[in-house]
């Protein structure tokens, strides 16, 4: 990792939901706090560079390695460019393997509209 890769700050926060509700509920304590990050957001053109897996997805959040990070997640933006926004994610796979461990992250993520 190149030294201020990551500009923003994330907080991913878990689903609390009863088993089997149909609305998740993010209200508990968030699993991480103050994450450094990239956030990029994609569109239509990244699909060549095969960064888009299907149309739907607005942003990618790149971040170090942390264990237990899984879709049924979001994240919160606490700052940079995006602050403010929730973004869930649609599927998280790590990155740059180094001796069998993963040292990066990758999250692709919907932006949530509030109502």
């Amino acid at each position: 990792m190149r030294p201020g890769e990551f500009r923003d700050l994330i907080e991913i926060q878990q689903d609390s939901s009863a088993a089997g509700s149909a609305q998740p509920d993010y209200s508990g304590a968030p699993k991480y706090r103050s994450v450094p990050c990239k956030i990029t957001p994609i569109a239509g053109s990244e699909t060549w560079r095969g960064r888009q897996l299907e149309a739907h997805r607005s942003h990618v959040i790149e971040c170090q390695y942390l264990d237990g990070v899984g879709p049924t997640m979001r994240a919160k933006v606490l700052s940079g460019l995006f602050r403010g926004l929730y973004l869930n994610f649609s599927d998280v796979r790590p990155l740059e393997m180094q001796g069998g461990r993963a040292r990066k992250l990758e999250m692709l993520c919907t932006e949530v509209v509030s109502t």
